[in-house]
């Protein structure tokens, strides 16, 4: 999961805006592939979430941008990932 955020000089920007311009992209996107993104063998979802969480976007608006299976996609990958994590 990426850690970093956008520079917080970007603040003129519009989290609605960009949300919407991000779900515009994954749409482009699934167009594209003739598959909703969840369904791409590659890891589409999981960059354009990163790209949400380095943005700053919360997330609903996340959960926005992605659509709704792929945001539950994502999040149980996340889940898994973090399962299998050895303790610290």
């Amino acid at each position: 999961m990426c850690e970093e955020r956008l520079p917080h000089y970007v603040k003129g920007i519009e989290y609605k805006n960009l949300t919407v311009a991000l779900r515009q992209l994954r749409k482009a996107l699934e167009r594209g592939t003739q598959l909703p993104i969840e369904a791409t063998t590659d890891n589409t979802a999981d960059l354009l979430q990163t790209v949400c969480l380095w943005l700053g976007l919360n997330q609903e608006q996340i959960a926005e941008v992605l659509g709704a299976k792929a945001y539950l996609a994502v999040m149980q990958k996340i889940a898994m990932r973090q399962q299998h994590l050895p303790p610290s």
